[in-house]
């Protein structure tokens, strides 16, 4: 699994109208997502899916950390977090707090998985 190409993104409406995202230095065990948001995104949705290229036996573990400014400034409520109900064999989402993100600003954050 660590030695996959990139997983698969897609963007929800946590990260607005017509956002850009992306990963980088990724694989099914770790890297970056990037998403610089649209217009108006949606409070308590979600921002990203990430698809791994290989399903793990059982679902994983997914620790996203902040990795830029705009992504550590974001406190408690306003968080963006992996739920547990939202990681699968096969992908896992990211979703945004009580606090819908700012729009058309760019947020990144590294995820780590692990068996």
């Amino acid at each position: 699994i660590g030695n996959t190409s990139a997983p698969a993104i897609a963007a929800g409406a946590g990260a607005g109208t017509s956002p850009t995202v992306s990963l980088t230095k990724a694989t099914d065990l770790s890297g970056v997502i990037n998403v610089t948001t649209g217009t108006l995104p949606t409070l308590s949705a979600t921002v990203v899916t990430v698809t791994f290229n290989v399903a793990y036996g059982s679902a994983p573990k997914v620790v996203l950390t902040c990795a830029n400014t705009a992504a550590c400034a974001l406190q408690g409520i306003s968080m963006v977090y992996v739920p547990d109900a939202n990681i699968t064999t096969t992908a896992f989402d990211a979703v945004a707090g009580t606090t819908a993100l700012a729009g058309a600003t760019t947020y990144l954050w590294t995820y780590s998985v692990t068996q």
